[in-house]
């Protein structure tokens, strides 16, 4: 394992949103920095209260489809919703001190008429699905989706945790940040 990873290439994928457009870039972005040498681990960093469930499939596929490549996340901020889903899928997980991680059960905001909610929401019980074992699978919870699925309540429908609570659910590893530096090459000529 890792103490600290010394990233090279640049620093950090930052993921701010999850759109149809960050999607796209995330993709396009983790494809360069996989071109470059694969001893070096790719660092994503996440600050974001959330956003398109298609958007974070998307981009969690483009991970899944690195083979033998070190992905660490981090969260810097906030990692909320979709941003939660995406910081546990990293190898190694940090989160800074000061950040707050929030985690939920997908939500849908169906209109028009019964039909069209009806298949709204089988869509949305099918992500959520996907998100949730996501989830149970990184935190390695005993019991899987129905021990996730317990700790949402009425009452508390957004889990909100700090880093402690994170580490201590398994969404995160570590406290703090990846070190990065740069390393800039140049020719005289």
């Amino acid at each position: 394992m890792i103490d600290d990873a010394q990233i090279l290439d640049g620093g950090p994928i930052v993921v701010t949103k999850f759109n149809e457009d960050s999607a796209i870039k995330f993709v396009q972005d983790l494809n360069k920095k996989s071109l470059r040498d694969d001893s070096e681990p790719i660092v994503i960093t996440i600050d974001s209260y959330g956003g398109e469930l298609y958007s974070l499939m998307t981009m969690i596929d483009a991970i899944d489809a690195l083979e033998n490549r070190l992905i660490i996340t981090h969260c810097l901020g906030k990692a909320m919703s979709c941003g939660a889903v995406l910081l546990s899928v990293g190898h190694i997980r940090y989160a800074s001190p000061h950040s707050t991680i929030m985690i939920h059960e997908a939500s849908a905001g169906a209109v028009g008429n019964i039909n069209d909610i009806k298949v709204d929401l089988q869509e949305t019980e099918r992500l959520n699905s996907i998100i949730l074992n996501i989830l149970a699978s990184r935190m390695k919870l005993k019991g899987g989706v129905n021990a996730l699925k317990k700790m949402f309540t009425n009452e508390k429908r957004d889990l909100f945790l700090t880093p402690t609570q994170a580490k201590k659910l398994k969404v995160i590893d570590r406290i703090g940040s990846p070190k990065i530096s740069v390393t800039i090459k140049w020719e005289v000529r």
